[in-house]
């Protein structure tokens, strides 16, 4: 089928990840040479030379391997459109990683740009096990019919949950299960997970200090791609047995002899602990192995949950999203680097992809002007216009210096860590926010790539550093760490409560529900629990609940105004996945009735714009939309970083209708009130309880998370 004379690209399969792209071209030219098959395998990638690319599309191969970025980059040349016409099939793996997020808009625009050029393409997509298969039916559609093809082989899995008699009450440190780690993975090949990259940082020391004889590696997104690709190599042929990873190695390289997943805590969703276990004995007869580690006893709640979710196949789902506009610019930019293009047939190709379907004729204009000329209040600012409208009312790239910026600058993934951590030798260790700067100042010590550093030296957008013996206790924070949980984890583990089957738990947990609910009361499913109690020189009112962190954020948000009306004055805020408390100076006079009032209310005409949210989230767009260059030709990064403060702050000021202004409204309230499950606060009931002291729940969170100021409210 896909052999021929001519020397045609047949197949086009597109992978979210560089590592599973290099792991399979590997293999599967090797079994191309192993079954002396004439055909060729190629592929395209961000880490292939322009000399490389440039004879790919002079002589392409059968079967070409690409990420989203890379596709989206092909769009942009003429000459690529051979390769696409010559393409029979186009395969996407792990379609559900990418499906809700700006990563997937690029690659439906994509798409529909290829199948522009050719309509006979054919679409396969592959994905875990989700609730909504008809979201990703409807994706890959295209307005031509779809089938869904069901896998009913299950991989056997098997998930336990160590329980330790000295778990903490809070926290999220495993210095308590150290010893039982080291009895597995010390004769074990194993990955353990955590689920931020501090915690990967603190683990790893803690576990390399403790035990030094461990031949142990460790593996997250902001170390650099030299010490990631050791640790691979290290890995694989057996020079380390165990590496502690964040989420970066659920997918990619086959690693196909690792004994055991542990996974530190709860990953908060049902196909990640699946994804995960899966990484274990990946033959196609054996058992996948995971073991839970709860760091905290109400973690043991999430684990429990997480196991039965697992063993009645309630799998996670997929939520729903329209294109993002940013991103919609930014194809716009790319394809005009293609050739001249006319409004109202691009306007036609956008609206076949599924998440641009519902996009208005005038939004699409709003968002073509601006990439045109830019709008009012910017129209003189320089390199801001980027196309040019020829006589016959097409438009195309202005200049080859605009297409040049367009190329460096494609892609929607924005990295905030923009500050390299590099040796006295000039080695570069990898990246850290910058906000880190804030943090940290000439001979402080911190942890970073397994090592503790010495700041030596801070310079423009790098820190010097040398390693140290000592201890340290400082690791770099990352905006975005936290994972977010998944609704049916938060029912399930309401769920569990609501049976109140204590009997079942562990002595230690068994005694921490009951001291909650002699103190207090267990939440419900339906009912949020709302604490009020003093702490320390002033009063504290806690709301479990279980609607997830962009829930509690929202209604911190819209709570904090709203008390602020009645000249209650809030001083900081605490908030997780499950609670958010709000703290007082002194008593105040709160009633449940004012409170009652309050979910009631509908969230409805709020300025997110004003919010502390709304510069980072313009920053995002931005960079996205072109309207600032991340990457510059003839300037340095970091002054183009900065000035998207200086622009938001204008476009408030001069002109507030700005069409990327929309956007970022959109884009908060999509984050504060469509992600969210705010929803369903209208239809809840309320515990309210007067304590006199913090009870056991409140008292976990408030324990193991820095207060924010309520003048700091995103």
């Amino acid at each position: 089928m896909i052999t021929s004379k001519k020397k045609k690209s047949k197949i086009i399969y597109i992978s979210p990840l560089k590592s599973i792209i290099s792991d399979l071209f590997e293999n599967l030219n090797k079994i191309v040479s192993d079954l002396n098959i004439k055909i060729r395998v190629g592929k395209r990638t961000g880490d292939d030379s322009y000399i490389y690319k440039k004879k790919q599309i002079e002589n392409p191969e059968e079967i070409l391997l690409t990420t989203p970025e890379s596709l989206a980059l092909m769009i942009t040349r003429k000459e690529v459109d051979q390769i696409f016409k010559s393409t029979t099939y186009l395969a996407i793996d792990e379609l559900n990683e990418i499906i809700n997020t700006k990563r997937g808009d690029q690659l439906a625009l994509a798409i529909s740009q290829i199948i522009n050029v050719n309509k006979k393409i054919r679409i396969f997509a592959s994905s875990t096990n989700i609730q909504n298969f008809k979201y990703l039916s409807n994706w890959v559609s295209f307005k031509k019919k779809t089938k869904i093809i069901n896998n009913k082989f299950l991989k056997k899995i098997k998930v336990d949950i160590l329980v330790l008699k000295n778990m903490p009450d809070y926290g999220h440190s495993v210095d308590h299960a150290l010893s039982e780690i080291y009895d597995i993975i010390k004769n074990k090949k194993t990955i353990i997970f955590v689920n931020t990259r501090a915690q990967c940082e603190i683990l790893y020391k803690n576990l390399f200090l403790a035990y030094p004889d461990l031949k142990i590696g460790i593996y997250h997104g902001s170390l650099s791609k030299n010490i990631r690709m050791e640790t691979e190599k290290k890995f694989k042929v057996g020079d380390i047995n165990c590496v502690v990873s964040t989420s970066s190695l659920e997918m990619g390289i086959d690693w196909k002899n690792i004994d055991k997943i542990i996974n530190i805590g709860a990953p908060k969703s049902v196909n990640k602990i699946i994804q995960r276990t899966g990484r274990s004995n990946h033959q196609y007869n054996s058992i996948s192995e995971s073991l839970l580690i709860p760091t905290n006893k109400f973690e043991y709640l999430e684990c429990v949950a997480l196991k039965q979710l697992i063993f009645s196949k309630k799998y996670d789902r997929v939520l729903e999203k329209n294109g993002a506009k940013d991103v919609l610019c930014q194809h716009l930019l790319l394809i005009s680097c293609h050739s001249s293009f006319s409004e109202d047939k691009v306007f036609e190709i956008v609206k076949s992809t599924f998440p641009y379907k519902n996009l208005s004729k005038e939004d699409f204009h709003e968002i073509l002007s601006f990439i045109h000329h830019g709008g009012y209040a910017l129209q003189n600012c320089k390199d801001i216009k980027k196309l040019k409208k020829l006589n016959n009312g097409k438009f195309i790239i202005k200049d080859e210096h605009s297409k040049r910026n367009i190329l460096m600058n494609a892609g929607t993934i924005i990295d905030s860590s923009n500050i390299k951590i590099k040796t006295l030798k000039g080695k570069v260790l990898g990246t850290v926010e910058e906000s880190f700067l804030n943090s940290i100042k000439e001979k402080d010590t911190f942890i970073f790539a397994g090592l503790t550093l010495v700041c030596l030296k801070i310079k423009n957008d790098e820190i010097i550093v040398i390693s140290k013996t000592k201890k340290s206790e400082k690791v770099p924070v990352y905006w975005g760490g936290s994972m977010p949980l998944k609704s049916n984890l938060s029912e399930e583990i309401l769920r569990i409560l609501q049976d109140k089957q204590f009997s079942k738990f562990p002595n230690e947990i068994r005694k921490f529900l009951l001291k909650q609910k002699k103190m207090s009361e267990i939440p419900t499913k339906n009912k949020i629990l709302i604490e009020k109690f003093p702490y320390q020189s002033g009063e504290y009112i806690f709301f479990h609940t279980f609607l997830g962190r962009e829930t509690n954020q929202t209604l911190t948000n819209f709570l904090i105004d709203y008390l602020n009306e009645k000249k209650i004055f809030t001083i900081n805020y605490i908030l997780n996945d499950y609670s958010f408390g709000l703290f007082f100076n002194g008593k105040i006079n709160i009633q449940k009735e004012d409170l009652i009032f309050f979910f009631k209310k509908e969230f409805n005409n709020v300025n997110f714009l004003n919010t502390a949210l709304a510069k980072r989230i313009f920053k995002e767009i931005a960079l996205i939309s072109g309207l600032v260059l991340k990457n510059n030709i003839y300037t340095k990064t970091r002054k183009n970083f900065i000035n998207c403060d200086l622009i938001f702050d204008t476009l408030m000021k001069y002109e507030p209708n700005h069409i990327i202004l929309k956007i970022t409204a959109e884009e908060i309230n999509n984050y504060f009130i469509q992600s969210s499950q705010i929803y369903k606060i209208k239809n809840l009931n309320f515990f309210f309880k007067r304590l006199s002291e913090v009870s056991e729940f409140s008292k976990s969170l408030i324990m193991e998370k820095e207060k924010t100021k309520a003048n700091e409210i995103l």
